[in-house]
């Protein structure tokens, strides 16, 4: 199963993340053997809990990093670098395990007016939805850390 994910960078409940991530294992068969290939952002919050969340459960569960590259779209407000990775990630161009994303697991944040193309995580779920792809967000609840 190849996932992407995608998160608020303000995100701190990385409790909340990891067991997001291990009920979704859990729901799609992985303990019982079925591959799983996450996607993920380059950013700090959320993108960050799940980079680290995959490396502690390599090589069971492999990931790929997608950089948003600032230096060549820019670093303004309504820059297209962070809806560019997100449509990298979706898509899957640059990871070397190729295959269709089939879910996109997000965790976005409270925000002002969503903008399309942008908005960062609700960005990232309009466009996988558009797509096609189905989302998948968890219901919040504090892990207490």
């Amino acid at each position: 199963m190849i996932i992407a994910v995608t998160a608020w960078r303000h995100w701190t409940d990385a409790a909340f993340i990891r067991a997001s991530l291990v009920d979704l294992c859990i729901k799609y068969g992985v303990p019982q053997g079925v591959s799983l290939h996450i996607r993920v952002g380059d950013a700090p919050g959320g993108d960050e809990a799940v980079r680290h969340w995959c490396r502690i459960n390599s090589p069971r569960i492999t990931h790929w990093v997608f950089n948003a590259d600032w230096q060549t779209h820019g670093s303004h407000r309504g820059s297209p670098a962070g809806p560019i990775r997100n449509h990298n990630m979706l898509m899957g161009i640059g990871d070397p395990v190729q295959g269709p994303t089939e879910l996109l697991l997000a965790f976005p944040g409270r925000r002002r007016p969503v903008r399309v193309p942008g908005s960062g995580s609700w960005g990232c779920c309009i466009e996988a939805a558009l797509m096609g792809i189905r989302v998948e967000i968890p219901a919040y609840r504090n892990s207490g850390e």
